[in-house]
């Protein structure tokens, strides 16, 4: 009964609420990506991708989880390569170094128009700055998280949440639920899927709930190309060293027993 009661006084706290949407990762993943590709779909990726940009919020949970699992297999999504500025950002801005969070912000935004914290930080950034234009980059932010809160209920590996980004979640519980963020694990499910399993602690009780964030799309792209290409350098060199490592003891050995061989005449 207790556990009941903390998770209805979390969902009370949760400002960006909506409906579910009928989503199955296993069963739609695939059919998304291949929708967000079809130019004559209304709701191909080219057609909903401008309108996303300007802020539009007519834009339903459905188009724009379009969007993003159909950005899943672009050619600009690493995920992991922007981790370092994430943390960069939040720090510039903690010092109050908004127009240095600003262009970090944008070289993240020019590659991936969703990422969540760069639109969040941003909109923060323009927003201390008294400009208006931070009204859009929120905009994107809350329509991108009302998104991801729709897809599941967060609490079992089997209602998880869909983000983009492998920090997401933990972006999530800090600045949607503004909790702490108390546990991290990774867990897979029967399907193969890789889920972010992350605890939240509300400030005022002692008790860390468990949320499941499905990272598997990104935990695929955790290389970029250039990272594979180095790796498959570095694994071919190994490959030839060992190769030359044992005709230089296939001739050593050679030479042993010939010596020995000529001891024995001896």
């Amino acid at each position: 009964m207790k556990n009941v009661c903390i998770v209805l006084l979390l969902l009370s706290t949760v400002s960006f609420s909506q409906e579910l949407i009928n989503f199955n990762y296993k069963r739609d993943f695939d059919k998304i990506v291949k929708e967000s590709k079809n130019k004559k779909s209304p709701d191909s990726y080219q057609k909903l991708l401008p309108r996303f940009l300007k802020g539009d919020s007519t834009l339903t949970e459905k188009q724009l989880l379009t969007l993003q699992i159909g950005f899943t297999d672009n050619k600009k999504y690493w995920p992991y390569t922007h981790l370092k500025k994430e943390r960069e950002i939040w720090l510039l801005n903690d010092e109050e170094k908004f127009e240095e969070a600003i262009v970090l912000c944008d070289s993240i935004l020019n590659e991936n128009p969703f990422n969540l914290l760069a639109n969040r930080e941003k909109s923060y950034a323009l927003q201390k700055l008294k400009r208006d234009s931070f009204e859009i980059f929120f905009k994107r932010f809350e329509m991108l998280v009302n998104t991801n809160l729709s897809t599941g209920t967060g609490f079992s590996i089997d209602s998880s949440w869909f983000v983009l980004g492998p920090a997401d979640g933990q972006l999530m519980i800090v600045a949607v639920f503004a909790a702490k963020v108390c546990y991290m694990n990774s867990q897979t499910d029967t399907n193969g899927y890789i889920h972010d399993v992350l605890g939240m602690k509300l400030n005022d009780l002692d008790y860390c709930a468990k949320l499941y964030f499905n990272v598997h799309h990104a935990a695929n792209r955790m290389f970029s190309k250039s990272d594979k290409k180095k790796m498959k350098t570095l694994i071919k060199e190994d490959a030839r060293e060992i190769k030359r490592n044992k005709k230089k003891e296939k001739k050593k050995n050679k030479k042993q027993t010939a010596f020995f061989k000529s001891k024995e005449i001896n």
